[in-house]
Formats: structure tokens, C-alpha cells, sequence
């Protein structure tokens, strides 16, 4: 009985795989194509969020005329040790920022400097890379700062 539902089955797939577009398997095929590709976009939009970090820029660094929308991680491993942040500038900036990696306790555990020259109006990822020794997990926020 199980051979004549299993022949019954493979006969009407391959009756419908010789019509138009709109057999069995094309159906299949589509309902099947557009669930992994849900699922990779889901996966990337995962990996995205995980690699958001939280940043603050200070009073000083907003007095320059610096906003910033983004902050990443530069990888997810830890393998390269840092940030990327994207500053828009209300006022010509040409400064040397300082980003500070603060743990749960807010107490410093890695600092970088980053020279910024950005004209009036502009917007840029700015790269901030740590020290290699600088435990990426540890890390709660970011500061950004003079």
C-alpha cells in the first residue's frame, strides 16, 4: 500500500513538472526558495543587531558640531579590536577624538585617539581600533570624547 502512495505521489509530481509554470514542483520550488530567503535575510539582520555597540559622545564632543546616528563593532570574534562610528558634522571639525571602552562599572578598560577632519555638513564611518590586549567582551558602552 505504501509503494502505490509513494508511486501515486512521484507519478503526479513528475505529470505536473511537465506543464507550465504553475506545477507541483515549480510551487514547491518557489514556496521553498522564498523560506531560505527569509531566513538569510532574518540571519543578517541577527548578525547586524549583534554587532551594534552603544556609544555616547560627550558635551565637548557635541560642541564641535559632531552628531553620531551608528555605531558597529569591527568584528563579532573580537578579532579586530574596535568600533566604527557615523559622525555627521554640523560645523567644519578637524580634531583628534579619544574613544573609551568602559566595562559594567564604567571604569576605563581601552582607549584610542583618531584624528576626525570633517568639512561642514559631511558625515563619515570613523574607524576607532583598540589595543590588541583589550577584552572586547568586557566592554559595556563606548565614549566617545576630546
Amino acid at each position: 500500500m505504501k509503494y502505490i502512495t509513494l508511486f501515486g505521489l512521484v507519478a503526479t509530481l513528475l505529470v505536473g513538472c511537465g506543464k507550465g509554470g504553475d506545477s507541483i514542483a515549480d510551487k514547491a520550488g518557489e514556496a521553498v526558495g522564498k523560506h531560505v530567503t527569509d531566513f538569510t535575510k532574518g540571519v543578517g539582520r541577527g548578525i547586524d543587531q549583534q554587532m551594534t555597540v552603544e556609544v555616547s559622545i560627550t558635551p565637548e564632543v557635541q560642541a564641535l558640531g559632531l552628531t553620531n546616528t551608528v555605531a558597529k563593532a569591527l568584528s563579532l570574534d573580537g578579532s579586530q579590536k574596535g568600533i566604527t562610528v557615523y559622525l555627521i558634522s554640523s560645523q567644519s571639525v578637524s580634531n583628534t577624538l579619544v574613544a573609551r571602552a568602559l566595562n559594567v562599572d564604567g571604569l576605563e578598560i581601552g582607549r584610542c585617539r583618531k584624528e576626525v577632519v570633517l568639512p561642514k555638513g559631511d558625515a563619515a564611518y570613523v574607524k576607532f581600533e583598540f589595543d590588541g590586549e583589550m577584552d572586547t567582551q568586557l566592554v559595556k558602552r563606548y565614549a566617545i570624547g576630546l
